[in-house]
């Protein structure tokens, strides 16, 4: 085996074993965003950050290695649905999933429930510290005011601007909003 190969191989273990060290930093990342509460499990701005780095990181130390870098996935557009139903109505709902806001996030922030007036799809809001969109936020705490077996929680916010008919949802949680605001 001549010098330049011997180099090359040392090279490439080096890469290997950088790599491997950065899957798993990103296996460690995900396992402390799953180990989260309940509910608290999606990833804030400085994970998402964090993740993006070390992909990068090996996106770069593949192609110095020779190998082909990390597809990206395309983003397909999402077409709005035909119908204008409450998400209640449709099966893909119907699963069980955590509801992104908790019982404690309902009375924090249930005040907010009489500032939603004619909100537009980019409109954002602070909530636990961080901006969200002020729909899917609307919707999320008006499942609170709806009895426990008609609650269907969304946590895609692109899902509630396509998905939800908003009017149909404030005139489905009225009858419960008053009781609601006053416990």
């Amino acid at each position: 085996m001549t010098n330049e190969q011997q180099t090359s191989q040392s090279l490439n273990e080096r890469y290997a074993l950088i790599s491997n060290n950065i899957c798993t930093q990103l296996v460690a990342l995900q396992g402390a965003i799953n180990a989260r509460e309940e509910g608290q499990r999606h990833p804030t701005s400085q994970d998402i950050a964090m993740q993006c780095k070390l992909i990068g990181c090996l996106d770069k130390l593949r192609k110095l290695s020779g190998e082909k870098a990390i597809a990206r996935p395309r983003r397909v557009p999402q077409q709005a649905p035909e119908t204008t139903e409450t998400p209640t109505n449709t099966p893909a709902t119907q699963k069980a999933e955590a509801p992104p806001i908790t019982e404690q996030d309902f009375k924090d922030y249930k005040h907010l429930l009489n500032t939603f007036r004619h909100i537009r799809d980019n409109e954002t809001i602070r909530f636990r510290g961080r901006l969200v969109n002020s729909k899917w936020l609307h919707y999320n705490l008006l499942q609170y005011c709806l009895p426990q077996s008609e609650r269907r929680f969304m946590g895609d916010a692109r899902r509630v601007i396509a998905e939800v008919n908003m009017p149909a949802t404030l005139e489905k949680a009225n009858p419960h909003l008053q009781q609601n605001m006053a416990a």
